[in-house]
């Protein structure tokens, strides 16, 4: 190492100073020591006694060392002469004060090399935190990775909320919105009595009387408009919501029974989400979806060239999917097992769903699913029912006899699974052609006259699922 007289005395005397701090440390070092969670990432590298200011000096030092002369063996005479000249003792002093000061720079030197990888790392955290987001609110370019439309359009990550929400982890639901050009759209994931529209990355509480009378402003009214409730297009916050009016009096408590029903399920991803209510006017706010129901998106992928291509066999197999689901989550629900009353006509079924941006089938009628108590049996209504689509036990029989509703058949959630075929092949159309022979079973075994041979929905939904990977080939 190429030292001059005062470098040395300079590096000797720093030297001393570290050696003392590194083999003396403070005591309050030795008493506790950190664990390594405790260590913010610009501390980490600094697991020596050496303040920042030593170890910058010391590199300055060390480059200055570096940038001597090329060849360290061309020495004076006169220097030469003088070292020899010094006491012996005095020259191993210096030359044990020179190897700990080479051993304190290689220290240094090793910390900063720790210093320079901990800030890469951070960066590459920061970038990723930012490509994250980016994916999140769909600001990323998608040409080229865009799937399949016959692929799951929705995506679940975890993300952490901001200190305002309860400090708690919170999901984050992405969906590829197909009217937006299948960008990925995010919200967050709400718990009970709140809401989260498309790039909120909060939730809200449910709208009340006074938000709804002061901030939702309805625009219209839709033509889907059902026997107990009026349906219109309203604006609430720049955000397009719908608004439900209950239409007559005489059908209050169904009203009134939807919305019990939807405040049950508000968690639940396949219900159409509640944003608010008032009681006072018997008005509901939920989400709007553009698509419509069943039936109206089936006119779009026929009629509409803007989703022709999305018009396959396997877009329309999901949404089979997806109402088999529905009815799975409506029989196995940890409160009770549900079932689909207001279902006698097909008509009638296919406006009870809706189809979302991400082109997922969800429930929006609740009015009539009432509660199956334990190991029994319910009658929807008290009246004969008519129908295409009546199981053969929610049939009147008895033509001979006066009507009772005391000798109307009482039955379960297998009505439900009676009418699966007959939705499913609805929506596939010609479709069916391709895939019929693989839910001809299934469907079968739906169409059983005997009520307990039928299938659960469970079980139709694994079968269903099976058919759908074979169509997207996975």
């Amino acid at each position: 190492m190429w030292l001059t007289k005062t470098t040395s005395g300079m590096l000797a005397a720093l030297a001393i100073s570290i050696l003392c701090a590194y083999f003396y440390p403070r005591k309050e070092s030795r008493t506790r020591t950190p664990s390594v969670t405790e260590h913010t990432a610009s501390e980490k590298f600094v697991e020596t006694e050496i303040s920042v200011d030593a170890a910058i000096y010391f590199a300055a030092l060390k480059t200055s060392v570096n940038e001597g002369p090329q060849d360290q063996s061309i020495r004076t005479t006169r220097e030469i002469q003088e070292e020899t000249n010094q006491p012996k003792h005095t020259r191993s002093i210096e030359k044990y004060l020179e190897n700990q000061s080479s051993i304190a720079i290689n220290h240094i030197e090793s910390s900063f090399n720790q210093l320079e990888t901990t800030i890469f790392i951070e960066s590459v955290k920061i970038k990723s935190e930012k490509e994250r987001k980016e994916w999140e609110f769909g600001n990323t370019d998608d040409s080229e990775n865009t799937p399949a439309p016959s692929q799951v359009l929705t995506e679940t990550i975890s993300v952490t909320t901001s200190p305002t929400v309860n400090q708690m982890n919170i999901k984050q639901i992405c969906r590829r919105d197909i009217l937006h050009n299948r960008s990925r759209i995010c919200r967050s994931k709400c718990e009970g009595n709140s809401f989260s529209l498309p790039g909120m990355t909060t939730c809200l509480p449910w709208l009340t009387c006074e938000h709804i009378n002061s901030q939702v402003k309805v625009e219209q009214e839709l033509d889907n408009s059902g026997t107990v409730k009026k349906v219109y297009l309203a604006k609430w916050s720049n955000y397009t919501v719908a608004v439900l009016r209950l239409k007559d009096q005489q059908y209050r408590a169904d009203f009134h029974s939807g919305l019990e029903a939807l405040k049950l399920f508000s968690e639940e991803r396949g219900v159409v989400q509640l944003i608010g209510f008032c009681d006072d006017s018997h008005t509901i706010i939920t989400e709007y979806h553009p698509l419509g129901n069943i039936l109206n998106f089936l006119r779009l992928l026929q009629h509409d060239d803007r989703f022709k291509s999305h018009n396959t066999t396997a877009v329309r197999f999901s949404l089979c999917l997806n109402y088999a689901q529905a009815l799975l989550f409506l029989h196995d629900h940890p409160k009770g097992t549900r079932i689909m009353c207001d279902s006698s006509q097909l008509g009638k079924v296919l406006h009870q769903y809706l189809i979302t941006n991400s082109l997922e089938l969800i429930l929006s009628d609740l009015d009539a699913v009432p509660l199956l108590e334990s190991d029994s049996k319910l009658v929807c209504g008290n009246r004969i029912l008519n129908g295409d689509l009546l199981a053969p036990e929610q049939q009147w029989t008895l033509e001979s006899d006066e009507f009772s509703a005391d000798k109307l058949n009482r039955y379960d959630e297998k009505t439900d699974i009676w009418k699966i075929p007959d939705v499913c092949n609805y929506i596939l159309a010609d479709h069916n052609d391709i895939i019929g022979y693989h839910l001809f079973d299934i469907h079968n075994k739906c169409k059983d006259q005997r009520p307990e041979k039928r299938p659960t929905a469970n079980q139709v939904v694994d079968v269903y699922k099976q058919v759908y990977k074979f169509l997207i080939g996975d």
